[in-house]
């Protein structure tokens, strides 16, 4: 399982870098950003780490998080036909 994953099915705000992977499995669960961006990076971690509404906000955002299972991922490769 991917580490993002597991964080956000315990309701640990994520910062994650913007990828693919990402984008498919957490994106509107976590604070995804460019991951060449240090002070993008920089600003992010420091405002979960000081601003408790920063954290609480990010945190909100993995209360209705679903992992996807192998069965649903399947399911939509085989409805999308890729």
């Amino acid at each position: 399982s991917l580490p993002p994953v597991e964080a956000i099915c315990h309701g640990v705000p994520v910062i994650a870098s913007d990828i693919d992977a990402h984008r498919e499995l957490i994106a509107g669960c976590a604070q995804l950003l460019d991951p060449s961006d240090g002070i993008a990076w920089k600003d992010a971690i420091l405002d979960v780490a000081w601003r408790p509404e920063k954290r609480d906000a990010l945190k909100l955002k993995t209360k209705d998080f679903v992992p996807r299972s192998w069965t649903t991922f399947v399911a939509d490769c085989v409805h999308y036909g890729t």
